[in-house]
């Protein structure tokens, strides 16, 4: 902002222990210079600020959400929604009416499948899907980004057949009846079709990435740490170069991309306050949404499915030691009670030098830890972060996975408490 702005007459949360609620406030280049009563600060802020009467309006703080994929949000503003389907003919039907206006071998493209919430609890399979979408390959990534579903024509393109071998870190669900393929690639298999997609271009991505703004904006979100690769990044600075950012961002950096963070000499907090660097985002498992989340013991119904390991503690580690030596902190995805352990026990080895270089190590999500792990967030300085979106998205399917293991799950008041007095600061540093 130009000129200083002095809000008065207002009902305006501070966040501030000391003074939640004040009536009155003065910004002066995108900081909060003061707080407190209108006849206070209208005093303080004369003739040479901004003046704007609430007329006991409320003002909230700017949200920032730690863990975002805002180009897939964007991309699936423009793609069929499955949310609030409640079974897969209903989703089916939503599908078929897309592609009954694309072209004949266009790809359908579907997000926030939950099938969670259907009856029987599983895509539809082969026969119906084919039989809804005959004449277009289908791709429709899950709620919980974890799995991916599709039909015989999109198989067919990627080269799956019955008898393709399922890929490190990832799963082709074949029918537990006669081994026949569901159309559902867990984790690392659903690259095997993402891989053949035709590539979304630069100008449809500018494109979705400026409505998802508007529609971030109008949330109240004024910024975001974004979890997606070097194409994003890009997308992000031409928005920014052009004044049309209005965000602040945090992007972390892809897996793949880490040798050429390294050439280039990046580290974590390079840049400005609008777009900055932030970790290496890495995974080890997947969802609970998807039953792929890595665990100690079986999931529940299960004799020994623990879950999907996608990338090993071993990879891990070398991975997490190097962009650490190189003032690069880590960011890792782990949601089951095993995966949250392993990626502790790396952040344990590699403590030296996170403190050498002054980095918090970040566990994404972890959603599911035991009781002993707990104190190891505040012993070896990991943040957690946490969504609460999940604990209420989640809450029916908790007891049925995890059962009594579910005690240790989303236990944010645990973490908090666990925090030093003083320390609930920023994410990164």
């Amino acid at each position: 902002m130009s000129k200083g702005l002095f809000l008065y007459n207002g009902v305006i949360h501070t966040m501030d222990l000391h003074d939640p609620v004040v009536d009155a406030m003065i910004m002066e280049d995108g900081t909060v210079k003061a707080i407190g009563e209108t006849s206070v600060l209208k005093h303080l802020a004369g003739s040479q600020f901004e003046s704007m009467d609430l007329q006991g309006r409320l003002v909230l703080p700017g949200f920032t959400d730690s863990h975002t994929h805002f180009a897939m949000y964007s991309l699936g503003l423009e793609r069929v929604s499955l949310e609030g389907t409640q079974t897969a003919d209903e989703a089916l039907d939503r599908l078929k009416k897309k592609a009954d206006t694309l072209p004949a071998g266009s790809w359908v493209y579907g997000v926030d499948w939950n099938k969670n919430i259907w009856p029987g609890g599983n895509a539809p399979g082969l026969e119906a899907t084919d039989r809804a979408l005959p004449n277009h390959p289908l791709i429709v990534v899950s709620k919980c980004g974890h799995l991916t579903w599709t039909n015989s024509r999109g198989l067919a393109l990627a080269g799956i057949d019955s008898s393709s071998p399922h890929p490190e870190g990832g799963e082709i669900e074949h029918e537990k009846s006669d081994g026949t393929l569901t159309g559902v690639l867990k984790e690392n298999a659903a690259d095997l079709i993402h891989r053949i997609l035709p590539a979304t271009t630069r100008d449809e991505l500018l494109k979705a990435m400026r409505n998802g703004l508007q529609q971030a904006h109008s949330m109240g979100l004024v910024g975001i740490h974004n979890c997606e690769g070097p194409d994003v990044f890009s997308a992000f600075q031409t928005l920014d170069s052009e004044g049309n950012l209005a965000f602040r961002v945090h992007h972390h950096l892809a897996m793949d991309g880490l040798d050429h963070a390294l050439a280039l000499g990046l580290k974590t907090g390079f840049g400005s306050p609008t777009l900055n660097i932030g970790s290496l985002k890495l995974f080890i498992d997947g969802a609970l949404g998807s039953q792929t989340a890595y665990m100690l013991e079986p999931f529940c119904g299960t004799e020994d499915y623990c879950g999907i390991l996608v990338n090993t503690p071993e990879k891990l580690h070398q991975l997490i030691e190097r962009a650490a030596q190189a003032g690069i902190s880590s960011a890792v995805h782990a949601i089951g009670d095993r995966a949250n352990r392993e990626v502790l026990d790396i952040f344990e080895a590699v403590l030296p030098l996170s403190r050498k270089y002054g980095l918090r190590q970040r566990i994404e999500h972890a959603q599911l830890v035991t009781a002993e792990d707990f104190p190891r967030f505040s012993q070896l300085d990991v943040i957690a972060s946490v969504q609460p979106l999940h604990a209420t998205s989640d809450k029916d399917i908790v007891d049925l996975h995890w059962g009594d293991r579910g005690v240790g799950a989303y236990a944010f008041r645990t973490f908090i408490d666990q925090e030093p007095a003083g320390r609930m600061g920023p994410m990164c540093r």
